[in-house]
């Protein structure tokens, strides 16, 4: 320090410059700012570049001094003026991200392209950024590429890391997994961990290599260690599915929480998932509730879905349509038809908002419009009652055949009767059956009735007494009072099966307990 401290008092800039960075650093002296300000002061008024680039960072960064873009921007351009690289990039960032100054792209540009032209690698890193945005340039992959490349030679890691994006999605370079692994593999040896995760990525799927996950680990664990939010979801996805490692819930929690920490919303959903399906540890509804909530107010539309339906339910919580409401809201604007969906329920149904018909068509319409079957059969059930639309049978049959071909229960049901009455469609007895059976194979209790009487009476089919009890048995097992009344006739008086006053008791007052008063009186008679 000595050698500098007697030329920089005579007034030698450069060692005024020396000095500032001593002081600065606390290289063989105790830190101080004042004292690295005044030398950088003293060698800028000089015209020392390196000094009014430092003073330049001293006012951008506020250290040693009240933080002043305007002051950082005068010193910056005076050393820019210079020829001055890292000034000019300085400069460049400024304008790019309207840092003391008005938000200007063309400048930005004219800044990097002149410390580019000098080979500062950050500068074409960012000119390539440009050009892969389309900011200030039109889009351009393929100048992108070029200028990545540029600063990828010099080791720029970043550039590293984004060349090998462009080459595993053939953006603006012809797609090639080689190259991409060979970027991201230069990148990560330097600890760009966005790098490394790519990697994990390229080995857990075997996209350019073969399938690892052992590699894919060691990558994600690469990334996690430096605390990259990405790198610790990955990793906790491969704990909770046993890849490459033996599987461990419990870490699988662990790598979740600290990437939801650093607000990383999928970590956030997912961590509500498990603790509101308890399916690798018990559930805990208002450890739920908490990351849903964060999960939305990062913009999870699922996780407002799911926060919405927990209302709804009262699950955890106490019931709370209106609440319920504002998160499937917040949902359907991200078109999760489920949301769209309950929410044409609860207007068709007045909960928790006013109960309004062209609201609930709109949603059940657009819910109906991605393929969501139970939105369909309500549009179909509001054109064959005529809510809201004109009635029509035919819309109606039109909707309940697309529900119904996605196995929508109540809407094969629906299709059956169309069918079995010529309701929106030509009568046919066959396509009846096949509908009723379709949705009796899922427990259909109003199918398996009707498909009991069918048999019984010999309607649309050849009578079949033992085909009848088959179906009756199955919703007389449902509690369903109607069939056990009818198995209770028929053993009394031997309908397909011999006669059996026990048997025909045993049915008459199950359904009796169920509520049917026919039974009752029969039951009390045997």
């Amino acid at each position: 320090m000595f050698k500098y401290s007697g030329r920089g008092k005579k007034g030698d800039a450069d060692a005024q410059f020396n000095l500032g960075v001593m002081y600065a650093d606390g290289e063989e002296t105790e830190q101080n700012y004042a004292e690295a300000y005044k030398y950088y002061k003293l060698a800028a008024k000089q015209g020392n570049v390196n000094a009014l680039i430092n003073l330049g960072n001293m006012y951008y960064y506020g250290a040693g001094v009240e933080q002043n873009y305007l002051k950082a921007i005068k010193c910056y351009t005076v050393a820019a003026a210079q020829g001055d690289a890292a000034a000019q990039w300085s400069l460049g960032s400024m304008y790019y991200y309207g840092t003391g100054v008005e938000q200007d792209f063309n400048k930005s540009l004219e800044y990097y392209q002149l410390a580019a032209q000098q080979d500062n690698s950050d500068a074409q890193f960012n000119i390539g950024c440009m050009y892969r945005d389309g900011h200030g340039v039109a889009q351009d992959y393929a100048k992108a590429a070029e200028y990545f490349q540029q600063a990828s030679f010099k080791g720029h890691s970043d550039a590293q890391y984004n060349l090998g994006v462009l080459y595993e999605n053939g953006l603006g370079v012809k797609k090639d997994y080689t190259q991409a692994y060979k970027y991201y593999d230069l990148a990560a040896k330097q600890g760009n961990s966005d790098a490394q995760i790519n990697l994990g990525l390229l080995y857990e799927d075997g996209i350019g290599v073969k399938q690892n996950y052992k590699k894919a680990i060691e990558f994600y664990s690469a990334a996690a260690e430096q605390g990259n939010a990405i790198g610790q979801y990955h990793l906790a996805g491969m704990y909770f599915a046993g890849k490459g490692v033996e599987q461990n819930y419990n870490k699988c929690i662990e790598y979740y929480q600290l990437a939801a920490e650093q607000n990383l919303v999928d970590a956030q959903f997912n961590l509500g998932a498990i603790y509101d399906k308890g399916k690798i540890t018990h559930p805990n509804y208002t450890e739920a509730m908490k990351y849903y909530l964060l999960a939305t107010k990062g913009g999870s539309y699922e996780a407002s879905y799911n926060l919405g339906l927990m209302l709804y339910e009262g699950k955890g919580v106490e019931q709370d349509y209106i609440n319920a409401a504002k998160y499937f809201h917040f949902a359907a604007k991200g078109r999760l038809a489920p949301a769209e969906y309950i929410l044409g329920l609860m207007y068709y149904q007045g909960m928790g908002i006013g109960k309004n018909y062209e609201k609930a068509a709109e949603y059940f319409q657009l819910a109906a419009a991605q393929g969501e079957a139970v939105a369909q059969t309500q549009l179909g059930g509001f054109y064959e009652n005529g809510i809201y639309f004109k009635q029509d049978d035919m819309k109606a049959f039109e909707y309940y055949q697309l529900a119904a071909d996605q196995g929508e229960v109540i809407a094969q049901y629906q299709l059956a009767y169309f069918y079995q009455i010529g309701k929106g469609v030509k009568q046919n007895d066959a396509k009846a059956l096949e509908y009723y059976q379709l949705a009796a194979a899922q427990g259909d209790i109003d199918a398996l009735l009707d498909l009991g009487k069918k048999y019984f009476s010999g309607n649309g089919v050849k009578q079949n007494y033992l085909k009848a009890i088959e179906y009756f048995q199955q919703a007389a097992n449902q509690d369903n009072a109607e069939s056990q009344y009818i198995l209770g006739l028929m053993y009394l008086n031997g309908y397909g099966v011999k006669e059996n006053k026990r048997m025909a008791k045993d049915f008459f007052g199950k359904s009796c307990k169920n509520g049917n008063q026919k039974a009752c009186e029969i039951y009390n008679q045997i």
